[in-house]
């Protein structure tokens, strides 16, 4: 049996460059709905391979559910069109006769599993996993796809922290973080996806008292936001 690998520490986790290690590390777990948000936004970084639209279908689809359940309470809808999506890929892509398949084959595997997988962690392992080897196999050669499997998963790792923060210090959220103008902005953004504003709530809050140094930082800090960005779910929440 193949050993376990040593779960990472806080500042292993922290400073990590692959997805895969940090999963298992999560001293809390993983919720379903952080574990699909974090594999949508893991497909979207390789977007352009997810050359069927019912690929691209699933994933919207998969990112309205987890905050609504409504639309498609059991999933079926996202699971059929990322299947049929995946099947006209593989179709292509065998007619085709490679010996080294496209990208578009692992990208539309992403969509699939993200759909299928029912266990939080899997579903965040498997999609990530799939999309850092569509961004591999657009490489000529050997040497030039670990080197972009290696980027995008740290990509993906930045992610990770994106939408989980630093899961192994969780503070009660300030109060000031929760004024009326702030929970509203923070509605706001979320449903627009303007998650490039986020400095604007981060100015916001700091005018409103806020003594949460980590969440303004992370808010006035320029830098890449998604749908569940833990900051922004943490005002708009309250």
């Amino acid at each position: 049996m193949t050993p376990l690998p040593p779960l990472l520490t806080e500042a292993e986790w922290l400073a990590s460059a692959d997805p895969r290690p940090m999963l298992p590390s999560l001293p809390r777990g993983f919720t379903d709905r952080q574990a699909r948000l974090f594999g949508c936004a893991c497909c979207r970084r390789i977007e352009t391979w997810l050359t069927d639209p019912r690929s691209r279908q699933a994933v919207d689809l998969i990112e309205r559910w987890v905050d609504d359940p409504s639309v498609d309470p059991d999933r079926g809808a996202a699971l059929d069109l990322a299947l049929a999506g995946r099947e006209a890929v593989f179709r292509q892509a065998y007619a085709g006769g490679h010996d080294v398949f496209p990208p578009t084959v692992d990208a539309s595997w992403a969509a699939y599993l993200l759909a299928f997988h029912r266990h939080p962690e899997t579903v965040a392992d498997q999609t990530a996993r799939k999309c850092s080897a569509a961004m591999a196999a657009t490489a000529e050669d050997e040497a030039r796809a670990v080197l972009l499997q290696q980027a995008e998963q740290a990509r993906q790792a930045d992610l990770l922290r994106e939408i989980l923060g630093n899961p192994f210090r969780r503070l009660p959220p300030d109060p000031a973080c929760h004024t009326p103008a702030a929970v509203e902005l923070a509605q706001h953004l979320y449903a627009s996806g303007e998650f490039h504003r986020l400095p604007e709530l981060g100015a916001a809050l700091a005018v409103a008292g806020c003594a949460d140094a980590e969440l303004l930082q992370h808010c006035l800090v320029p830098g890449l936001h998604v749908r569940g960005c833990w900051a922004l779910d943490c005002v708009r929440s309250a």
